[in-house]
């Protein structure tokens, strides 16, 4: 049946937009815009960056769907006479991809109207080579040539003396070679092996797959800057899921929670972002211990049912510089029971200008009542002193500084380590609310992590802390009563560790005295 003038422009459209061949001709209903679209099929309709790209998807997000089975047939369909291996972890796993790459020419009623000349005229008995590893789809022109149209390739087959003009590697790394560093190294030895089925150098290769050890092939390739590395994890920078039209926030965090997947492989299948396991200094059974706080802030209940009144709250800061530049600004606030269990209350992690870093710093003091804050104190000094000591005589406030001047001159990634037996011996408990959060994040990938601010700021923590009373009794001043105006001045006049003098050995200096 002859196509229609319409028609025909529809079957150049279908060869021209992978998202609409997938979506509309092959039948993928559940591709979306805002993913499928953005992210991977404008990617694969444009002129390739580099000859290799590198493929980073979470797991049923329909990286196989769309990078491997819709672009072989739309290469198919623009270069009839075209060569394409798929090659996947395991042989059967490939030649599952190379079935369902063939089965729109077998069945699907539409694609054999738009497109019969690629077609078997017998479904069922097909006129040439129609195998499970191997595919010849008719009217192929070109020059004769051994290698059908596409091909299956398993890291356990044979290599052979072939050659193609396109690889697609899928799930090449994959759960059952990941166990061990010898399988993982057998995995990248297999993908250089690759390469000599290559038409020639400049063959296109797309590399799909989602990460599982931080050690594997896909790691190593996103390293390499002769790759180009098209990676969305299943939640984005702001917090938002990538496909929220299947994977809602809610649905990826009972993913993670769940028994089969847990924080670990979770990093790896959804956010592409493995966490050093073996080796890993801060392990995911370390952050198993969560509090609720009841609303009036006075006790805070345990997992374990345990009640515990909140005791006197200390806060340590690190602070970014400059607004921008990859570097976040970081405040923990917490306390140490009279049995030295340290309860991390709250916690501040985001890119901010130094005002409204400080504007954070005073919210977050005067909501737990801090007795005083802890920070670095080059940074405070280049920081803070234009601005603290006017908004603190202004708003006629208080806030008791402890420089820290030995996390200047100390290894930060040996002081984050002094965090390490607080967490392994189970003497760290976390609000509820931070579960699986930043602070998390940082430690397990600790010290790989692209950011520490949090770590660091609780382990500034530990240097200033001191423990509570067995009963924690906060008495609730207004602020400018006069009784808080006594408390403040009892401080001042008598001083602490880092300011033995008191305010009158100050000679009216706000950074170098210790005291604000």
């Amino acid at each position: 049946m002859e196509l229609s003038s319409d028609d025909q422009t529809l079957k150049e459209k279908y060869k021209s937009s992978t998202y609409l061949l997938g979506k509309d001709l092959l039948g993928f209903k559940d591709l979306t815009l805002g993913f499928h679209y953005r992210y991977i099929c404008s990617k694969l309709d444009e002129p390739r960056r580099t000859r290799i790209r590198l493929w980073l998807l979470p797991r049923g997000h329909f990286k196989t769907t769309l990078c491997t089975i819709t672009q072989s047939i739309s290469l198919q369909l623009n270069t009839p006479s075209i060569r394409i291996a798929i090659v996947s972890g395991v042989l059967p796993n490939a030649k599952s991809m190379v079935t369902a790459i063939g089965i729109p020419y077998l069945s699907n009623k539409r694609f054999r109207t738009f497109f019969p000349e690629y077609c078997p005229i017998k479904p069922l008995a097909p006129e040439t080579k129609w195998t499970e590893s191997q595919i010849e789809v008719p009217n192929r022109g070109g020059r004769p040539v051994m290698e059908s149209t596409f091909e299956a390739f398993g890291a356990d087959s044979t290599l052979t003396s072939r050659h193609y003009d396109h690889l697609i590697i899928d799930d090449l790394v994959t759960r059952e070679n990941s166990m061990t560093r010898d399988q993982l190294d057998k995995t990248k030895d297999f993908y250089k092996a690759l390469f000599p089925l290559r038409d020639s150098p400049n063959t296109p290769i797309d590399i799909v797959g989602t990460r599982w050890d931080d050690y594997d092939l896909y790691g190593e390739l996103e390293d390499d800057p002769d790759i180009e590395v098209i990676k969305v994890p299943a939640i984005n920078a702001k917090g938002e899921s990538a496909f929220p039209e299947r994977y809602s926030l809610e649905e990826l965090m009972n993913i993670k929670m769940g028994a089969k997947m847990g924080s670990y492989l979770f990093s790896c299948l959804y956010m592409l972002n493995p966490i050093p396991s073996e080796d890993a200094i801060f392990k995911p059974n370390y952050f198993s211990k969560y509090f609720r706080i009841n609303p009036d802030r006075t006790e805070l209940t345990r997992d374990d049912g345990v009640v515990v009144p909140v005791g006197n709250c200390y806060m340590a800061i690190d602070g970014a510089t400059e607004e921008g530049k990859n570097d976040y600004s970081a405040i923990t606030v917490g306390f140490l029971s009279h049995d030295d269990y340290l309860y991390i209350v709250e916690t501040f992690h985001k890119q901010v200008d130094p005002v409204d870093f400080l504007d954070k710093m005073e919210e977050l003091y005067n909501k737990w009542e801090c007795i005083k804050f802890a920070g670095q104190k080059s940074m405070v000094e280049k920081m803070l002193m234009s601005f603290l000591r006017k908004k603190l005589r202004d708003g006629k406030r208080y806030m008791s500084f402890e420089p820290l001047g030995k996390n200047t001159g100390q290894n930060k990634e040996f002081l984050i380590k002094q965090l390490q037996p607080w967490y392994e011996g189970g003497w760290v408990w976390h609000n509820e609310n931070m579960r699986g959060g930043a602070l998390e994040e940082e430690l397990l990938r600790f010290p790989k992590a692209r950011h520490d601010d949090l770590a660091d700021s609780t382990q500034m923590l530990l240097e200033i802390i001191r423990p509570s009373g067995k009963k924690a009794v906060k008495e609730s001043y207004d602020r400018n009563s006069i009784h808080m105006w006594k408390r403040r001045l009892k401080r001042a006049f008598k001083g602490n560790d880092a300011n033995p003098g008191g305010i009158l050995a100050q000679h009216n200096s706000v950074i170098d005295v210790g005291v604000y």
